[in-house]
């Protein structure tokens, strides 16, 4: 749906963002922050996600986005609670990046 409109990096054709994109902000930012800490995966610049990337530029170029977007610990650790148990690959290089992303 994010690379139907070239000329826009929203999901609705224009230049600024719609409802749309302001329902889907949150819960594609937990996503993204949970698949890089339990499953090592790198969705934010990904070469095969190049809208998914202009989308989350164009928004963090937004004050109004920043004022409201949470901080990458807080969307790690919202999931447990709303969703239940998550699980990790257990890899050393996951482990690695968890123990980064916790600050030890």
């Amino acid at each position: 749906a994010l690379a139907k409109y070239a000329e826009s990096p929203w999901f609705l054709p224009g230049t600024e963002p719609s409802l749309v994109d302001i329902i889907f902000a949150p819960k594609v930012e937990r996503v993204i922050a949970s698949c890089l800490y339990w499953k090592g995966l790198t969705l934010r610049q990904h070469p095969d996600l190049p809208a998914l990337s202009r989308w989350l530029d164009a928004l963090d170029h937004r004050p109004s986005y920043a004022a409201f977007k949470a901080d990458f610990f807080t969307l790690i650790n919202s999931l447990e609670p709303l969703f239940g148990r998550a699980y990790s690959v257990n890899t050393p290089e996951v482990a690695e990046l968890q123990q980064k992303l916790d600050g030890f």
